[in-house]
């Protein structure tokens, strides 16, 4: 077992897995500091509902005793998790640890919406289940040249802006205070 030290960024997405030929919601829960990362746990729900969630990445944060030094949330996009009215996974989440918490969209999934933006403005919108275009892309990944592909972090631009991790811990907390 790990012994994480520091503010606490809690990670969680909702997976629909089979289990003896059972379809069952599953709740990975991560909790990541800097430089450092622990599986709290991966509860079975009952739905995959804003509230369910809410209880059991509470339950995960209070197993590890991590109530006081969570400061915030990294988040898919999904409505369960961004829904409005009280309904969502941060007003419980929130409500539950007695605090506000930064709220911060996961990379992965900010970017998905953009692209599918940029997707729908030229090809238009679909109504299938899946996204057809990243349908698409998945079917061509082995295909691309994956060696011409660098981390984000060795562009010049990007490391410039992303410098200082205290500047953007500064620039999280102010979020915070003004949320």
């Amino acid at each position: 077992m790990k012994s994480l030290s520091g503010c606490v960024l809690i990670h969680w997405d909702g997976k629909i897995v089979e289990e003896d030929g059972v379809k069952v919601d599953r709740l990975p829960v991560i909790a990541s500091t800097k430089g450092d990362s622990q599986l709290l746990g991966i509860p079975k729900l009952a739905s995959g509902t804003g509230q369910a969630q809410a209880e059991a990445v509470v339950n995960a944060v209070r197993n590890w005793s991590l109530e006081d030094r969570t400061g915030g949330l990294v988040f898919d996009t999904t409505g369960s998790n961004t829904g409005g009215g009280g309904k969502g996974f941060f007003p419980r989440i929130e409500k539950f640890l007695g605090k506000d918490l930064l709220r911060l969209a996961c990379r992965h999934h900010t970017t998905e919406i953009i692209i599918r933006g940029v997707y729908e403005t030229f090809m238009g919108s679909s109504k299938a289940p899946e996204d057809p275009l990243f349908t698409a892309f998945q079917k061509q990944w082995d295909k691309l040249d994956q060696s011409y592909f660098t981390p984000g972090l060795l562009d010049k631009t990007v490391a410039r802006a992303l410098r200082s991790e205290d500047t953007i811990v500064e620039f999280a907390r102010a979020q915070i205070e003004v949320g």
